[in-house]
């Protein structure tokens, strides 16, 4: 009967936390915490509050972004109000997608027991890494950290290499980053077909409409960062469908002029969507997160991904079956 802490930032988080923990024995208890939140939440974030049966007792917001002087004056009475708060439930595990995190570092060097530090796949520093220097990152910010914070930080070389890590729930554990197989490497769970699942989706239920019909869907980078030859191969690529379907990056301004295809709320989170999807749909993109994402989450689907040249990345999806056109 242990509790099990899950901290998110983002929703492919929250998605990874609840693969995890609806694979946790029934007699243990899980909660969810969301940090480091905008002031204005996205439309996923903001409802996952409303997820009837979901696998945690209870799900709650804990920190905001700290922009200004005075949120970051404000940080450390908020982070002693974490611990708090954390040592009246007394968990026996604590998660993260990010193990540079202060609220996880904090709380893994404060709880009044002995934590196990658990590390969730936050995507591509997985795999390919994070590239850092020396003496910038682990010398001199490590330096800074441990006189701002503590002697307690840890300055990982890797995401989920730090010392407070001892498990580490991977999509591919044959395929991490050498700093990671120090770890236990667990298998992420392959349960986004759960019915729980469809439930949280059934939040979004006006985006949901129509895309069980969609034989593929588009995912177009921002447009800050897209080529006009990489958009026109992407959209030369939906061509050979019938029902395909278009989703804008979220802070995308640019208007679409497709009269072809329906469009997917740009809002709406690819982790989300991905419950929706027949096993036939064809997931299209450029060289981006979200095609990682796909695979990761619904192995099941054929990817392709449209690059301008070759990299690390499309040698990593390359090894994951993800389909690289180039030029």
């Amino acid at each position: 009967m242990a509790y099990h802490l899950f901290l998110a930032s983002t929703p492919f988080n929250v998605m990874v936390s609840s693969m995890v923990a609806l694979d946790l024995p029934e007699t243990d208890t899980a909660e969810l915490w969301l940090i480091d939140q905008p002031p204005q939440q996205n439309a996923f974030m903001s409802r996952i509050h409303l997820w009837e049966k979901s696998p945690f007792f209870h799900i709650k917001t804990v920190s905001r972004q700290a922009k200004g002087i005075k949120d970051k004056i404000n940080r450390s009475a908020n982070l002693r109000r974490l611990q708090a708060d954390m040592n009246l439930i007394a968990p026996d595990h604590l998660y993260t997608g990010n193990d540079r995190r202060i609220e996880f570092q904090w709380l893994m060097a404060h709880s009044e027991k002995k934590l196990t530090g658990h590390y969730i796949d936050d995507g591509t520093y997985t795999y390919i890494g994070r590239q850092t220097h020396w003496f910038s990152d682990q010398i001199l910010d490590n330096a800074l950290k441990k006189l701002s914070y503590g002697l307690w930080w840890q300055q990982p070389i890797s995401i989920g290499a730090s010392p407070w890590i001892n498990i580490a729930h991977v999509a591919f554990p044959e395929k991490v980053v050498d700093a990671l197989k120090t770890k236990d490497l667990l298998p992420l769970p392959d349960n986004l077909q759960d019915r729980r699942f469809l439930n949280l989706a059934n939040l979004f239920e006006s985006a949901m409409i129509g895309l069980n019909q969609l034989d593929a869907l588009l995912i177009l980078p921002h447009e800050s960062v897209r080529s006009k030859t990489t958009e026109k191969r992407l959209f030369n690529a939906l061509k050979r469908f019938q029902s395909p379907g278009i989703k804008s990056h979220p802070r995308s301004t640019s208007p679409l002029k497709v009269s072809t295809a329906t469009i997917v709320e740009a809002g709406m989170p690819v982790e989300i969507l991905l419950t929706q999807f027949d096993r036939d749909t064809v997931i299209i993109g450029d060289v981006s997160s979200a095609l990682l994402t796909t695979r990761w989450l619904r192995p099941d689907l054929n990817v392709e991904c449209y690059a301008d040249a070759p990299s690390p990345l499309c040698n990593l999806m390359e090894a994951l079956n993800i389909k690289v056109y180039y030029p």
